[in-house]
C-alpha cells in the first residue's frame, strides 16, 4: 500500500492508533509513513511490532520487540523496546525468553504468548511460568480467538 492509501484508511476508520506490523516492517524505510501520518492525523498513536532484525526507522510512540531465535534483533534495537513479546512454542522457549529479557531496558514490559498452532498444549505451561515469574504477563491473539480477518 502507498503512504496515501494508509493515511486514507486511517482517516476513514477514525483509528486512534496505527500498528505497523506484518512480515518485518523494518525492512522498509518508515520515516515517510510516520511523518505523513503525524502531519495528516496529528493525534494518532503510532505503534511498531518488529523482530528488530533491520535498522530502525520511523518515529513511534510504542515499540513491541518480538525476537525470533533464528535471527536475533540488532543490538541497538533492544533499547527501543517498550515491550518484549516472546512467542512460546515449547518449554525450551522460556530460557530464550529470559535471555531476551536481559537485553531490554528495565522498564520494558515483558509478555509471553503461545505460538498459535501449539497454544492448546503450551497454554498451561505459560500460565504456570508467569505465576512463578510475575515479571512476565500473558499476551493473547484476540483477533485469532474472535476470528477477525
Amino acid at each position: 500500500m502507498s503512504t496515501k492509501q494508509i493515511v486514507d484508511l486511517v482517516q476513514i476508520s477514525h483509528a486512534k492508533n496505527v500498528v505497523v506490523t506484518g512480515g518485518e516492517p523494518l525492512l522498509h524505510h518508515l520515516n515517510e509513513l510516520c511523518e505523513t501520518l503525524r502531519t495528516e492525523i496529528p493525534n494518532v498513536g503510532l505503534w511498531l511490532e518488529t523482530a528488530g532484525t533491520a535498522p530502525f526507522s520511523g518515529n513511534f510512540d510504542h515499540v513491541c520487540l518480538s525476537p525470533k531465535k533464528q535471527k536475533l534483533p540488532l543490538l541497538e534495537n533492544y533499547a527501543k523496546a517498550n515491550e518484549l513479546k516472546i512467542i512460546i512454542e515449547n518449554t525450551d522457549d522460556f530460557e530464550f525468553a529470559e535471555t531476551q529479557a536481559q537485553q531490554v531496558n528495565p522498564g520494558c514490559q515483558l509478555f509471553l504468548q503461545a505460538e498459535w498452532s501449539t497454544r492448546k498444549g503450551i497454554a498451561k505451561s505459560i500460565i504456570d511460568y508467569i505465576l512463578k515469574h510475575p515479571k512476565w504477563r500473558l499476551s493473547v491473539q484476540i483477533h485469532k480467538i474472535l476470528d477477525i480477518q
